[in-house]
């Protein structure tokens, strides 16, 4: 005997009001439907569409991928589910076109006339395998049937430098291997690159595949982000928009973006989980992302299983922490003096040659790039990563908040690439 299934019901009274709706989202493979009904993620269940103006009503059945519950009410949210819907896409359209019109096609004209293909807002685990890099972890900002944009941790690959990517599916784990390439790099302001366009060079055989498949993603990611809460960092700041969603909901993901830089903060009762933003993850990340007063933020009643899973502290302990260090980094930046290493006195109180007292917490270094190129096997990992963000001209106090190693090791690295000869203060 099967069990039953919950049954929702939105109406729309007006046609205009309904083919909104449609072209936004139904189309598009979901829908979010304010409810205070117990309804858990992954249940299945009716929705009831009701047409008033042509006195109809449809009935689709789907999965509940997303839910905002009532307890959230407190921050602004709208207590509700999102449902993926069974049917396709396509068999959505199929379905809607007759009563709505045609929706927005899959393709559209880049200026060059050029075919591109739909490309949606999409945060995924992808992998990138290459030759010169090996793998590179990262996670998709948006996808396309054409191709992809990853955030990426490490040193990137090279624009034009053939690779074979990996794309995770969020909802059934399944994974697409598909052939690429770099086609561009996205940096900060500060130079460095925080994401990689991908395009897929999949053969004539495996295009359907491919499509099908990115298509599903798609779905799935706008399915699961409906009735997610957004808005700009700046009008309560990230230390309040996570004790608010922290003290309202059990889990939840904020991702935040500040122009080319996009990064997430993860907890699950009470406990930060995960934190990532360029190369820097756990605490090194949320005070690095504690300290944007500008950018936009995005949150989901979720956390990801295969999202980055750091030692779990507590929440409201790692941001009382992060805060005094970014407060302590502040004041030692107004005295002048390199911050203070890992709880040491600062320099200018010791004497101690630990911190370099010629190397100014806002310096900037050119690097020799031959000389450098040439000393990368003897190099430390710390090394590496100083030299890499030298190279792009970040300053001592930025590389302090992207390299996740003790602020002594950093500094004994620069200390180590300028005795080299690797790298000189500008």
């Amino acid at each position: 005997m099967s069990l039953e299934r919950h049954r929702l019901r939105v109406d729309f009274a007006r046609a205009g009001t309904f083919r909104r709706e449609y072209l936004s989202n139904i189309a598009n493979g979901g829908i979010f439907i304010e409810s205070d009904a117990p309804i858990a993620v992954r249940d299945v269940v009716v929705v009831e569409i009701g047409l008033a103006y042509r006195d109809q009503t449809i009935e689709l059945e789907g999965e509940v991928v997303h839910r905002i519950p009532p307890e959230m009410s407190a921050t602004g949210a709208v207590p509700g589910v999102a449902v993926q819907f069974e049917l396709s896409a396509k068999q959505l359209r199929a379905k809607f076109e007759p009563l709505v019109g045609t929706a927005d096609g899959d393709e559209r004209a880049s200026q060059s006339g050029r075919r591109v293909a739909r490309r949606s807002q999409a945060r995924v685990q992808a992998k990138v395998e290459s030759s010169s890099q090996g793998e590179v972890a990262g996670r998709s900002r948006d996808i396309s049937r054409s191709g992809m944009l990853i955030s990426v941790a490490g040193k990137p690959i090279p624009v034009g430098e053939p690779i074979v990517v990996t794309v995770a599916h969020p909802q059934t784990g399944e994974a697409l291997q598909v052939d690429g390439k770099v086609v561009r790099h996205v940096r900060s302001d500060v130079g460095e690159v925080t994401a990689m366009g991908i395009e897929f060079c999949a053969p004539e055989a495996r295009q359907a595949e491919v499509s099908s498949f990115v298509s599903d993603v798609q779905v799935t990611e706008h399915s699961r982000r409906l009735g997610g809460i957004t808005g700009p960092i700046a009008e309560l700041g990230i230390e309040n928009l996570l004790q608010m969603f922290g003290s309202s909901s059990h889990q939840g993901t904020l991702t935040l973006t500040r122009g080319a830089e996009e990064g997430f903060i993860a907890f699950e009762g009470g406990m930060l989980c995960g934190a990532r933003v360029g190369r820097a993850s756990g605490t090194a990340a949320l005070r690095q992302m504690l300290g944007w007063r500008e950018g936009s933020f995005e949150f989901e009643a979720r956390v990801e299983e295969s999202e980055l899973r750091d030692s779990e502290i507590p929440l409201s302990g790692a941001i009382l922490d992060a805060l005094c260090e970014i407060d302590e980094r502040s004041r030692s930046r107004e005295a002048g003096q390199p911050p203070v290493a890992d709880g040491s006195e600062s320099a200018a109180g010791t004497g101690s040659s630990n911190v370099p007292a010629h190397i100014s917490p806002d310096g900037t270094f050119t690097a020799d790039t031959a000389r450098a190129d040439s000393s990368r096997g003897e190099l430390t990992k710390t090394e590496e990563a100083v030299l890499d963000l030298a190279c792009v001209g970040m300053s001592v106090d930025k590389m302090l908040e992207v390299i996740p190693e003790r602020q002594i090791e950093v500094y004994t690295a620069l200390d180590s690439l300028l005795e080299r000869g690797l790298i000189r203060c500008r």
